[in-house]
């Protein structure tokens, strides 16, 4: 309880410093969370408990590998027929399209719209005059954009305010060739042919779990030992630091940096583009990847066009009644399809 005294002093210093109200923004908090104010500070604190209650619920990857082990499992206490087992080798193979779907991304805000300060920013930031944040599916992690002040890490559903621009997915290969090595030899894990504990999605699991676990640290060490500084502790130098440890890529070349480039450059949200099409709602884009051949275009290509996807999604997540951003069910079943074949193919 010492310790936990010591953070809520250190923590209503960093709110008073920026002028962060936390009892008012702790009932929005509260609500996407689902925990009592000293349960919550507490989090904010502790590895295990960030990690636990802040990360683990929202990390698809995470979750979906401990049912498909789980399942594995117990499939193989059972004298299966051949019938039966090719059914329930079906019913796995379900969830590979919720697999390919989990993402962790770094994504771009606008920061302040000056162009007099953007030869400076370009010159020492590697993003230029932009926020980054993380995103592990449907939370964001972020440094130096929390409504408690910049100096606190409080993984949240929104990067703040509604000036999202870009995201790029993070290449998280060790786990796609683990779990694709586990889904080629199904059976005889099932069958007992080869050994559950050497299993792919066993060790693909340890990796997400490590992830979450860097993800907590970094959060924690932030919140306990660090203050926000927009040119030697910023949402950058917290975003890199923390891809390097997760050993993570980030590939910023190609049509992707080609977009990210614009996005320096524009500092707001502009309408998407790809071969001189213009995207300016989903639909647009969906039009355009449901008539072309996909297949036909180039891994960088490809990688643009979810980038764009994965954009649209972000925000009907927040305003599902906008038709900016709406999409119909033949096209999310063909870019679940399209996701599938990119991680497992």
């Amino acid at each position: 309880m010492e310790k936990l005294s010591g953070f809520i002093k250190l923590f209503n210093e960093k709110c008073e410093k920026e002028n962060a109200n936390f009892e008012k923004e702790f009932e929005k908090i509260k609500i996407y969370n689902g925990l009592e104010k000293e349960d919550y500070l507490f989090a904010l604190q502790d590895v295990q408990t960030f990690k636990n209650k802040f990360l683990v619920p929202h990390y698809k990857m995470y979750n979906l590998l401990k049912k498909l082990n789980k399942e594995i499992f117990e499939l193989k206490q059972k004298n299966l027929t051949e019938e039966e087992i090719d059914l329930e080798i079906k019913n796995l193979q379900k969830i590979k399209t919720e697999l390919a779907n989990s993402r962790i991304e770094l994504y771009f805000c606008n920061v302040l719209d000056s162009n007099a300060l953007k030869p400076f920013a370009n010159a020492v930031m590697p993003y230029g005059l932009l926020h980054v944040g993380m995103l592990v599916d449907d939370v964001c992690i972020q440094w130096g954009r929390s409504v408690l002040g910049k100096s606190i890490v409080n993984p949240s559903d929104n990067v703040i305010w509604s000036d999202y621009i870009f995201a790029i997915e993070l290449e998280n290969q060790p786990i796609w060739d683990l779990i694709k090595e586990t889904y080629s030899n199904l059976k005889d894990y099932i069958t007992n042919k080869k050994d559950y504990n050497h299993m792919g999605t066993i060790k693909a699991f340890v990796i997400a779990d490590t992830q979450l676990t860097i993800f907590a640290e970094r959060g924690v060490k932030y919140n306990t030992k660090k203050n926000y500084n927009i040119v030697t502790k910023n949402c950058q130098h917290f975003a890199k630091k923390t891809i390097e440890l997760l050993g993570l890529k980030l590939d910023t070349s190609g049509e992707v940096g080609k977009v990210l480039k614009k996005a320096k450059d524009k500092l707001n949200p502009f309408d998407f583009t790809f071969k001189g099409k213009e995207f300016k709602t989903r639909k647009d884009l969906d039009e355009y990847v449901l008539t072309d051949d996909f297949s036909k275009l180039s891994k960088e290509e490809r990688r643009v066009l979810f980038c764009y996807r994965n954009v649209f999604d972000f925000y009907a997540r927040f305003k599902p009644n906008e038709d900016k951003y709406k999409s119909t069910e033949e096209a999310l079943a063909f870019w679940n399809e399209l996701a599938e074949k990119e991680k497992f193919e």
